[in-house]
């Protein structure tokens, strides 16, 4: 059975099934037509899912051509990890009830011409004798199509929204346009695609590097030996020994992606801790500080 049939783990082996399968199911090898066709229909599917739709990046549109333009928001965690993003892109398509005539296919009225008759008198050419041919407005039908189409309001395509997955390339910047050819997206037009990097709630965008500033309790910073922030591939632990010396710290190439004289590159991520102290300290939490501090005190004088 089909369901039964195992495509392997890569598009060479893919191929190579493929081909195994293609010689054991061609009709005209002897397999059954059915199963051929069901086959077919599964590896065009399987062929799909594995085609690479990577946009192309550029820095201007075109000053010409036939092309549809829109601007999209992106996320911070979408340009950094190279999600999958899809778009909505309007389209035109040929109106589905009146096949892109404009008129409504199932309501006609009498031919102007021929009225109603669906032939019209004429001469012929050698005896000059009257004789009758069909009408070429109407086509011999003595109706034609007038009656506005109520879908598409004579216009002959209607509005849609067409849905696209584009595998997001590295080193995209706000401003950059995303160029989606419309032969490798299969789109009816060239599409360009401007790119808005939307604010993050937690990180800020300082040139190619990103800020953090998170925010840590006293009792944190002195009693724990490390502290977790969050980073855009998830939660850093970082050790409060060296939190303790700068409340600033430099993670390197955690940034913003960006290319250099051809080279990729990434910025870094700045860490800023804003320590919360306590406001008000019970007399009994004083005491234990008061005591705690003078023990570190000899401690750190007797060693």
């Amino acid at each position: 059975m089909l369901k039964d049939l195992s495509p392997g783990q890569n598009n060479k082996e893919l191929k190579r099934f493929y081909r195994k399968m293609l010689k054991a199911l061609h009709p005209d090898l002897g397999g059954d037509k059915e199963e051929f066709l069901k086959f077919l229909a599964w590896y065009t599917e399987q062929h799909a899912k594995d085609k690479n739709f990577k946009a192309e990046v550029v820095k201007r549109l075109p000053s010409q051509g036939n092309y549809v333009y829109r601007c999209e928001e992106f996320t911070l965690e979408e340009i950094l990890t190279l999600k999958q993003k899809t778009l909505v892109l309007p389209v035109e398509k040929k109106c589905p009830d009146c096949d892109g005539t404009g008129y409504d296919r199932c309501k006609s009225q009498v031919c102007g011409n021929c009225l109603g008759t669906g032939l019209i008198e004429t001469l012929s050419s050698r005896s000059k004798d009257k004789v009758y041919v069909p009408c070429p407005f109407c086509g011999g039908r003595g109706r034609v199509q007038r009656v506005i189409c109520s879908t598409c309001l004579g216009r002959g395509t209607i509005r849609d929204e067409l849905r696209v997955v584009v595998d997001l390339p590295l080193g995209l910047e706000e401003g950059d346009y995303l160029y989606l050819p419309r032969d490798r997206f299969n789109l009816p037009q060239d599409v360009y695609v401007e790119v808005v990097i939307k604010d993050h709630p937690n990180f800020k965008r300082v040139g190619k590097d990103l800020i953090l500033e998170h925010s840590v309790s006293v009792w944190e910073l002195l009693l724990s030996d490390f502290i977790e922030v969050p980073t855009l591939e998830g939660r850093e632990r970082l050790a409060t020994s060296d939190l303790r010396i700068s409340q600033e710290i430099v993670l390197k190439s955690r940034g913003l992606y960006y290319y250099e004289r051809g080279d990729l590159k990434r910025g870094d991520l700045i860490v800023k801790l804003r320590v919360i102290y306590p406001i008000d300290l019970p007399l009994e939490v004083k005491e234990c500080l008061n005591l705690a501090y003078e023990t570190y005190k000899r401690l750190h004088q007797g060693g």
